[in-house]
């Protein structure tokens, strides 16, 4: 198990709970995973071709779908929830841009209750690198 990528809703303290937490975060995982190999790696044309013509159809099946529908409540919830247990990752929205687990574009995160404060345990794939070897 990757501590990262893979989570137990059991054991997260959902903002907002999302129905397709689990398959959703294992599509962005895997599409994040294709983005850090698309940057670390060098292929042939051909293969550049059917990501591409894959891309473009995954891209227009998916805006073919409805729309995700975004909570207007959080600057109230933030405050009037239970706050999460101590140990507990802490997630707010699944596709949050930085610490969404079902956000591609994102890195993997994963945050955690400590006592008062909230602890961060990520990895920076290739996608991330700037000079050879550094992020």
């Amino acid at each position: 198990m990757n501590p990262l990528t893979e989570h137990d809703p059991q054991q997260v303290h959902f903002v907002y709970n999302d129905p397709q937490f689990e398959s959703r975060s294992r599509a962005a995982t895997a599409l994040r995973e294709l983005g850090n190999a698309f940057v670390g790696h060098r292929t042939d044309d051909e293969t550049l071709a059917a990501i591409t013509r894959w891309a473009k159809e995954a891209t227009q099946s998916l805006r073919s779908s409805a729309p995700v529908k975004r909570p207007t409540d959080y600057f109230e919830k933030r405050y009037t929830d239970p706050i999460p247990l101590d140990g507990q990752e802490v997630i707010a929205f699944s596709d949050r841009t930085f610490s969404g687990p079902a956000n591609p574009m994102g890195m993997e995160i994963r945050l955690t209750r400590r006592d008062k404060s909230v602890v961060a345990s990520a990895n920076f794939g290739s996608s991330f690198e700037s000079a050879p070897g550094r992020v």
